[in-house]
């Protein structure tokens, strides 16, 4: 981290009054993740915009190509900035991990976009937001226990 978001931290945890470490870590890591996926939404809600209004893909694809383009990048920023990923398991194994929650988290976000556009008839923007959400909750809970390293005992 730089000199002036180390700063930022510390100045935030004296307004919020947090002395313990292990809060003040998790705290951090929430804030990166937060920004990791919100660039990653930002990049899924583009693409997923331009199929749905400009190449007229229905909801469905337009978020599958969305969900590909940018799970690529969450893959990568998140192992480089939001979680200490466990050294001694193999990439391999980290990269197939991470995919198999993002897939799991694909999947609730169809399901979701599908009832709530398809069904219920929503505005499409409004329940990929919803989706959204919710599979960001999972997302951050999952990665937290399979992709980040155990503590050593």
């Amino acid at each position: 981290m730089s000199n002036k978001l180390d700063q930022a931290f510390e100045d935030a945890f004296k307004v919020l009054k947090v002395k313990d470490k292990k809060t003040q870590k998790l705290m951090i890591k929430i804030v990166k993740f937060v920004i990791v996926g919100g660039i990653a939404t930002l990049i899924s809600g583009i693409i997923f915009f331009l199929c749905d209004h400009f190449l007229k893909t229905s909801v469905l694809i337009s978020n599958t190509i969305a969900f590909i383009i940018s799970v690529i990048y969450n893959f990568w920023a998140s192992c480089k900035y939001v979680f200490e990923v466990d050294k001694n398991k193999k990439k391999a194994r980290i990269f197939t991990e991470f995919i198999v929650f993002a897939l799991l988290g694909y999947f609730l976000t169809e399901l979701l976009l599908w009832l709530m556009a398809d069904i219920l008839k929503w505005n499409h923007m409004l329940a990929w937001l919803i989706a959204t959400i919710i599979v960001m909750i999972f997302n951050f809970v999952t990665r937290q226990i399979f992709l980040e390293k155990k503590p050593t005992k």
